[in-house]
């Protein structure tokens, strides 16, 4: 009876742990930020050279585009980075601060100028607002703007019936 009563509980546990490990693993913690490179004419730019740097660690990716120009880094920490575009014959372009959140997919798409290397052309356009890559929404909130809306709450021009302290 003691050992049905042991191989019950070892058993219990096993399942235990197995269902709590598919929940941990379901969390998303990383991003992704991926792109497409073209020329100024519209015809995309495969095998060109992409590096990503995470600006807070110096942390770089490497890559490089596919033959639809497209490139993409998943599994991405959270953070800032910058992303630089390199192709033999065009200038380099650069992307100096990208924000990529957590659990995002962030589109940094470049045209690539014809030039030297040694020219650089610094992207500064802002990331559209409609994400088309992911199905999901998501918002960023920032503790300032949280604490404007939660002292307008507590005026004496707008009673609540539960006072916010």
């Amino acid at each position: 009876m003691k050992r049905v009563r042991g191989i019950l509980c070892v058993f219990s546990l096993l399942i235990f742990v197995a269902c709590f490990s598919a929940i941990v693993l379901g969390q998303a913690v990383n991003a992704t930020l991926l792109g497409t490179v073209t020329d100024k004419s519209g015809a995309v730019v495969p095998d060109a050279k992409v590096t990503v740097t995470e600006i807070k660690t110096n942390i770089r990716h490497v890559g490089t585009t596919n033959a639809s120009g497209t490139y993409e880094f998943p599994n991405l920490p959270p953070g800032v980075y910058r992303v630089d575009i390199e192709q033999p014959g065009f200038k380099k372009a650069s992307t100096p601060s990208v924000d990529v959140p957590i659990n995002s997919a962030v589109r940094v798409d470049a045209a690539l100028e014809p030039g030297q290397a040694q020219e650089v052309v610094t992207v500064t356009a802002e990331a559209a607002l409609l994400q088309t890559d992911r199905a999901d929404v998501g918002a960023k909130l920032e503790s300032k703007q949280v604490t404007p809306t939660a002292s307008t709450l507590n005026s004496s021009t707008h009673r609540t019936p539960f006072p916010l302290k």
